[in-house]
């Protein structure tokens, strides 16, 4: 059975990574589904590799919070598509407006940073397994009715090392890279430093961290963490550390241990951030726990100290992320919390 008789297509119900996502009836399953297309008349070839490589990464990351990719093909005129589980509710961006403007059906607090970190295990799996997401956002998380959490649109995501437990792509069989240097991808609040100068190279995990302290950001204030409308305006706000969560939003419920988190993550070098999810999702327990039990989640000196099982990196080590604010660091950025008034403060570039 051919995709034309096989997908039946409803509504549209979503855009992105260039597709159009529809609601559709899988015939030959008798089972409802999410059909993504993105039409030949519409699209470069470049452009088709890299929807063809977002199908195959994403259904090679087999994981409980990662979209689960049914079937993909070419159609006889010349559109590719690729089907995928339908998930009905919210995205994570909707939940937080929601929370934000005291909306009683938004679960509440612990109700976001649940879905936040069912988003965080999908990228720690990928950064296990040697890929880079690079377009991670509150848009591109969905919650289902019944509390599921998957993360969406892998359109940007590629390798950053050799990959394990994924196989080939369109992308290996296209022969070229599909980011140029110099090319800017990714969403513009989320977007970590090296990727809005389009230094492709640097791109690597703590762009990923980035973005996702950018996102925790959001759900513990309901604002991104620099504003911006243009790249260029982007560029300046880098020179700016971002308030505080917990002085952002005047009545905000940070749990103690996520200022230094958020703040660690949204660093402007990618060397001072966790190196990858799997350690922001370490740090990210300790907090919350910490925030539990009413402590601080940090050690006397301000240092967080996370234990990299044996079996997460091969030389099978343990080691401590650095101090927040780096001991190093210049003596107009070691100031109490009680200083952070303002909305943005000075900060290295």
């Amino acid at each position: 059975m051919d995709a034309q008789a096989r997908y039946e297509l409803f509504d549209v119900i979503g855009r992105g990574g260039g597709g159009v996502v529809y609601r559709a009836r899988d015939r030959a399953l008798d089972r409802d589904v999410a059909y993504k297309v993105l039409r030949a008349a519409f699209s470069t070839e470049r452009e088709r590799v890299r929807f063809l490589a977002e199908a195959q990464i994403a259904a090679q990351l087999e994981h409980p919070n990662i979209i689960p990719v049914h079937d993909v093909g070419t159609t006889p005129d010349g559109d590719v598509f690729y089907v995928m589980k339908r998930v009905e509710g919210e995205t994570l961006g909707e939940r937080i407006k929601q929370y934000h403007s005291g909306s009683a059906d938004a679960g509440g607090l612990i109700g976001l940073l649940q879905a936040f970190r069912g988003a965080l295990l999908a990228v720690a799996f990928a950064h296990d397994r040697g890929i880079v997401h690079r377009d991670l956002k509150p848009a591109n998380v969905l919650i289902g009715l019944w509390g599921e959490v998957l993360v969406v649109d892998w359109g940007l995501a590629r390798p950053f090392r050799a990959s394990r437990g994924v196989g080939s792509t369109a992308r290996d069989a296209y022969g070229g890279a599909l980011t140029l240097d110099g090319e800017v991808v990714g969403s513009l609040k989320y977007m970590a430093p090296e990727q809005a100068r389009g230094e492709v190279d640097r791109v690597g995990p703590a762009a990923d961290v980035y973005a996702l302290g950018a996102m925790l950001y959001a759900v513990l204030t309901g604002h991104s963490p620099r504003k911006a409308s243009t790249l260029q305006e982007l560029l300046a706000a880098y020179t700016r550390r971002p308030a505080l969560p917990s002085r952002r939003k005047r009545g905000a419920i940070v749990p103690p241990g996520f200022d230094r988190l958020t703040l660690a993550c949204l660093e402007v070098g990618g060397d001072l951030r966790p190196p990858d999810a799997g350690i922001m999702l370490q740090m990210f327990d300790s907090a919350l726990m910490s925030g539990l039990k009413g402590e601080q989640g940090a050690t006397a000196s301000g240092e967080y100290s996370v234990e990299i099982p044996a079996d997460a990196r091969s030389s099978g080590e343990s080691r401590a992320l650095p101090p927040f604010p780096p001991r190093d660091a210049s003596p107009d950025l070691l100031t109490s919390v009680d200083d952070f008034e303002g909305l943005e403060d000075p900060v290295r570039a």
